[in-house]
């Protein structure tokens, strides 16, 4: 796949130290990412990597795969919400639909409407298990 970027938006896509998120067309991001079988002092350490990546880009979610890892977690924090990891997340209901515009951290600078049901349950694990 080919991206085009404009060049005022092409020092959003360099990754580096300070960068650290994934941008397409990175196969990371299309591979499907793996269950964490045990929540550890690496799985604590990720979801704080992610928590501090995610507030740095001034973003309300991230997935591993974004930072490069393909283990099944994401940190959320939508607004008035702190920052909230969850495990092996798995939508187990969704009602309605809603329209909304919005971004993603792995292509900065686009944003457009995307479809969302309007109310999801979520199971998931926090980082006590």
């Amino acid at each position: 796949m080919q991206i085009v970027v404009p060049d005022e938006f092409k020092y959003l896509y360099v990754q580096s130290p300070e960068r650290p998120i994934v941008k397409i067309p990175a196969d990371v991001l299309r591979a499907a990412a793996k269950p964490i079988g045990k929540i550890n002092t690496k799985t604590r350490q990720l979801a704080e990597t992610m928590i501090k990546t995610m507030r740095k880009a001034n973003g309300i979610g991230l997935a591993a795969p974004q930072l490069g890892v393909l283990s099944r977690m994401i940190v959320i924090a939508p607004k008035g919400m702190r920052a909230t990891p969850l495990i092996n997340p798995q939508i187990t209901l969704a009602e309605g639909e809603m329209t909304g515009i919005e971004g993603c951290l792995s292509i900065p600078g686009l944003y457009g409407e995307v479809k969302r049901a309007l109310k999801v349950h979520v199971e998931a694990f926090d980082l006590k298990g």
